[in-house]
């Protein structure tokens, strides 16, 4: 999932499966402001909102990491939105199960 220039939100639907935790880890250029939320796609109940403060990888790129945990087998739509269309450039979101033995 990508967030480019020009561009003030964007989302996708996944299946995901019940008690299973994820982790969303998203790359954005110069700590621009953005959110990143997962719903339940069916009810629209928000299981995750973040918008806190980014990691600095580089002086010019960040990550933010978010982990949330699936309550029913179900699509769910995650979501990036900067709420304008001129500020975040998000070069690119992924989203995978955490094993939980390899933590």
């Amino acid at each position: 999932l990508r967030l480019p220039p020009g561009v003030g939100a964007a989302s996708q639907s996944l299946r995901l499966e019940k008690d299973r935790t994820y982790r969303i880890r998203c790359i954005v250029l110069n700590n621009n402001p953005f959110m990143i939320s997962v719903a339940h796609e069916s009810t629209g109940e928000i299981i995750v909102s973040d918008n806190r403060d980014w990691n600095q990888l580089t002086t010019r790129w960040g990550e933010r990491i978010v982990e949330f945990d699936a309550r029913n087998n179900a699509l769910h739509s995650v979501s990036l939105s900067n709420g304008r269309d001129d500020s975040a450039f998000i070069d690119f979101c992924t989203l995978n199960e955490v094993n939980p033995e390899a933590t």
